[in-house]
């Protein structure tokens, strides 16, 4: 069985916004933590941490792009309805230009988001609840980010509901409206698990019984010197 060239390509799409998303989810966890436990924050630290937020957002919205278009896959599908309300924080964030204009300057509200998150320490199972608001307000006295108690069965054992907030923009051209939209870092990724799960079931079963061809070179580095 010889797989298209572009076949390859949508596994290769699929494949590498997975590894993204998974690279930059361990990487959030990790800061998270140390965060948490160190009770201070530097500059570069909300820049990192919210630069993996971002990338967790745009790579699941492009695996969800990639998955429904090649696969014929329903975007109401319930392991993607987390990922839905990423594609409409990375569909806003892309005109951020014009979201500088028409509301986050009237309403002052975070120009990268705001995330908060629990913390369980290990061996003293004490809990921490921690958030970040980016950038400057300047027109408030306090800064509102949900923080929630509610202890869930998480993929980490000692990071829980890491959850995300930013602006959205609904409507339609010349009549738009906006509002700040939520969501659970850990739920995408939970999705995202479930699916290559669900991926790798079908393709084992597809490709049963054939003879795997290898035509196609795969990750490869190129090194010039003197």
């Amino acid at each position: 069985m010889k797989l298209k060239p572009e076949q390859v390509v949508i596994f290769n799409a699929i494949r590498y916004s997975i590894d993204f998303c998974d690279v930059s989810y361990k990487r959030l966890l990790k800061s998270l933590t140390e965060l948490a436990d160190k009770g201070t924050i530097e500059n570069q630290d909300f820049s990192s941490v919210l630069l993996d937020v971002w990338s967790i957002i745009n790579y699941c919205v492009i695996f969800r792009k990639v998955l429904c278009r090649s696969f014929n896959i329903s975007v109401d599908e319930p392991y993607l309805s987390e990922i839905n309300k990423a594609k409409n924080l990375r569909d806003t964030n892309q005109h951020l230009d014009e979201r500088v204009e028409e509301i986050l300057s009237l309403k002052d509200l975070p120009v990268s988001g705001s995330l908060s998150w629990l913390r369980i320490h290990p061996k003293t199972q004490k809990l921490v609840r921690s958030a970040i608001y980016s950038g400057t307000f300047t027109n408030k006295i306090e800064a509102s980010i949900p923080v929630s108690n509610r202890i869930e069965k998480e993929l980490h054992d000692e990071i829980h509901r890491v959850e995300f907030t930013c602006v959205v923009r609904e409507g339609k051209k010349g009549n738009h409206s906006y509002r700040e939209e939520s969501i659970l870092i850990n739920t995408i990724m939970s999705e995202l698990i479930w699916w290559v799960a669900h991926l790798e079931v079908q393709i084992e079963v597809q490709f049963r019984g054939h003879e795997i061809t290898k035509r196609h070179l795969s990750d490869f580095i190129i090194q010039v010197g003197n």
